[in-house]
């Protein structure tokens, strides 16, 4: 079975809880836009053992949470919320938790999450359109595919907009999701998903970087919610300081989420109780859009122990109803091309790219 759980990381060891197999697989309704209900797609599709819980430590099933009920989406907030724009302090490291896994192997994305079986008998729709935020996208990798005019960015510090990904960091997470096979490498979660990326960080960050309150986000969010983009992917460290750039956040994302998308972002790397700002951004005490309701959160769990929450992954704290967990030890293919063999990743921003490529198999 795939190790995401429909739960934050409890205390207690595995089980108790109910396992969902699935060789019931099952396809999500096509307008079927909410974060409950593609969670509850992905446990009848036995890509999750589900349940609830909260804080750190080592994975919990229980049995699946209710579907909620859909709601009629806001397009634009009463009152937009108040993002507090200083970060938690620093927490004590977690003990008892698993090291970095050296070499994962090739298909780790895949055989632990049981991704292979499924994979196999129910490819996402051609038509699913999963969106990449992050500080670019090699868009002539072999293993991608990516229609012309499906980029989108911004100038940031002089940069050019579409200047592809020397870092590689938002390649390797797009070949996870939805890449296709290079090499020896079987390729991602799904592979015939439509990508599209919008580069709203530097090329290198050094985490310094806080978005500003420019509007250039809104213009982002309403450009592919007119595109229709069905999952958007954030794997990176979006932060700011000013509280009006938090409110353009919340008001881009509620209009991805009015036009069908659902949001899919890491818990972030600080091993902390909580997840990143970005990632708790829908749970704040006032949420009048109900993003929440079109919002998972993804932690890392060790490829080699995918019972054991990393040390550097965050937990789902307040997120905890809507909450997954994912391998964070992965083997890709070089960013830069398919000619210079694979590398290995260690970090939270693998683990959402699976729950993306998960949420297209259900959708």
């Amino acid at each position: 079975m795939l190790w995401f759980t429909c739960s934050a990381p409890g205390t207690e060891p595995p089980g108790g809880g109910r396992a969902w197999h699935g060789d019931n697989m099952e396809r999500m309704p096509k307008h079927a836009p909410l974060a409950r209900g593609v969670m509850l797609g992905l446990c009848i599709a036995g890509l999750v053992g589900c349940g609830g819980g909260g804080g750190g430590g080592n994975v919990r099933s229980d049995p699946p949470p209710a579907p909620s009920t859909p709601e009629t989406p806001v397009t634009s907030p009463v009152t937009p919320p108040v993002i507090p724009p200083v970060e938690p302090e620093p927490e004590p490291p977690r003990t008892d938790v698993p090291p970095p896994v050296p070499f994962p192997g090739l298909d780790a994305h895949l055989t632990i999450t049981g991704a292979d079986k499924v994979r196999i008998r129910n490819q996402a729709d051609d038509n699913i359109r999963p969106l990449f935020i992050a500080a670019g996208l090699n868009t002539v990798h072999p293993g991608l595919q990516v229609p012309g005019g499906n980029g989108w960015g911004i100038t940031i510090n002089g940069e050019p907009p579409l200047v592809g990904d020397p870092a590689g960091e938002g390649t390797k997470v797009a070949l996870i999701a939805g890449g296709g096979s290079v090499g020896m490498w079987s390729g991602g979660v799904t592979s015939s998903a439509r990508l599209m990326f919008a580069k709203i960080l530097p090329n290198r960050d050094d985490g310094t970087y806080r978005m500003p309150a420019n509007g250039d986000f809104e213009s982002m969010a309403d450009h592919y919610a007119t595109q229709r983009a069905d999952i958007v992917n954030v794997s990176t460290a979006v932060r700011w300081d000013d509280p009006a750039a938090g409110d353009g956040l919340y008001r881009a994302f509620s209009k991805l989420a009015a036009s069908g998308a659902v949001m899919v972002a890491g818990s972030g790397d600080e091993g902390r109780s909580q997840p990143s700002q970005l990632a708790r951004l829908p749970f704040g005490a006032s949420d009048p859009n109900r993003l929440r309701d079109a919002w998972l959160v993804v932690g890392a769990v060790s490829s080699e122990f995918p019972d054991r929450m990393h040390g550097w992954s965050n937990a789902c704290g307040v997120a905890k109803d809507s909450c997954l967990v994912a391998p964070g030890d992965l083997e890709v293919p070089d960013p830069q091309g398919a000619a210079r063999g694979t590398v290995v990743g260690h970090g939270t921003e693998y683990a959402p790219a699976q729950g993306s490529g998960a949420a297209a198999l259900v959708l």
